[in-house]
């Protein structure tokens, strides 16, 4: 088992408490047990660790996969104020966005925006003109009378 993490690790702080340097330390590691058993940038964290003082050989704490979601509870989170944002929802849930957004999905909920949240751009006066007049951007009309549908 010369190959787990903490056994690369355990012979990285025997050899920073040698006096060897990152480089050494990885070429030795890579002749004694194999090529490329260790990345060179990994030492030079490892001994950066070693040089803060911090000589535990755990890795530090990450956040990691996002928690799964409770469907149930993500179903009465929604249906109890449909007008929340999933970033609002997510919140609530303590969950990532991207993972609430696909549990919501999931759940077969669909986005619907009201006429409301539906922002055009303001129109200049040519378009409101050709508007008023029926007439599409380029000036032609939409609805002419002589168009007929066979």
């Amino acid at each position: 088992m010369l190959n787990s993490k903490e056994s690369i690790r355990l012979i990285l702080l025997y050899e920073y408490k040698r006096g060897h340097n990152a480089t050494v330390a990885t070429q030795n590691l890579c002749q004694a047990i194999g090529p490329n058993v260790i990345n060179i940038a990994t030492a030079y964290r490892w001994f950066e660790r070693f040089r803060e003082g911090d000589e535990s050989l755990k890795d530090d704490h990450r956040s990691g996969r996002p928690p799964n979601i409770d469907l149930s509870e993500l179903k009465e989170a929604i249906e109890s104020d449909p007008s929340l944002s999933v970033s609002d929802v997510a919140s609530k849930l303590e969950c990532s966005i991207s993972n609430t957004y696909y549990h919501i999905k999931q759940l077969g909920f669909v986005s619907k925006l009201s006429q409301s949240q539906v922002v055009g751009h303001p129109m200049t006066y040519k378009q409101k003109s050709a508007k008023k007049a029926g007439l599409g951007m380029q000036g032609i009309a939409l609805f002419s009378p002589e168009f007929k549908l066979a």
